[in-house]
């Protein structure tokens, strides 16, 4: 069985040893059938149904339209859920698995193992954030001239980048959401996986908005 979650951590670490960055994966989602997979996931542990107040709903209701989601479950207390969906009603057979949180500093990343099982065996990955830290504070003056930015509270959306694979593109004060001490700024990819047979992640494109962000023109 192809270990595409190791393919493409691979392929992150290769262009950060050669490139001299350091992009990691913070948030895997994977599309999926339940009808053929729902069985299998249930075996991992319990998943519970997440209530509307949790914060969970509350990321959901940022991200998606409300009827696109029917119910949503968390297993256990890990920073994982699925929320099943209504794109191809009338079956209702379709769900998105969501892993997040899988970089950070002040709270417990998820389980690796039960990651791994996960992508193995839903054997997909549909889309990932890739996140980049740095503790200087971003220079969006020059990403401005490229760029809609659109600002909210402490975070500058671009939710039109207009390259292939990169959905949108988030920066952030992760020291102010998170409670760091220390400075911390976050620019976040989020990054379509057309075909994980032909991976291809705009790595390079990545790489330049990085160095616009940090004034390295």
């Amino acid at each position: 069985m192809r270990k595409i979650l190791e393919e493409i951590e691979n392929f992150l670490n290769d262009f950060n040893q050669d490139h001299g960055i350091d992009f990691a994966i913070d948030t895997i989602r994977i599309q999926f059938n339940k009808e053929h997979k729902l069985k299998h996931l249930q075996k991992l542990g319990a998943w519970n149904k997440i209530t509307l107040s949790s914060n969970i709903s509350s990321k959901l209701k940022k991200r998606l339209k409300e009827d696109e989601i029917t119910s949503a479950y968390q297993l256990n207390k890990e920073n994982v859920y699925y929320f099943n969906s209504n794109i191809d009603r009338p079956r209702y057979n379709i769900a998105v698995m969501v892993i997040f949180g899988m970089k950070q500093y002040t709270s417990t990343p998820p389980n690796n193992a039960t990651i791994k099982s996960i992508v193995s065996t839903l054997r997909d990955v549909s889309s990932i954030d890739v996140c980049y830290d740095t503790p200087t504070p971003p220079t969006l003056e020059e990403l401005s001239k490229r760029f809609n930015l659109t600002h909210f509270k402490d975070s500058v959306y671009i939710n039109t980048p207009n390259i292939s694979m990169i959905e949108k593109i988030i920066v952030y004060n992760k020291a102010i959401k998170n409670g760091l001490i220390a400075p911390l700024w976050r620019i976040e990819f989020t990054i379509s996986i057309p075909n994980v047979k032909v991976l291809a992640i705009p790595l390079h494109d990545m790489k330049e908005i990085i160095n616009t962000i940090r004034g390295n023109q």
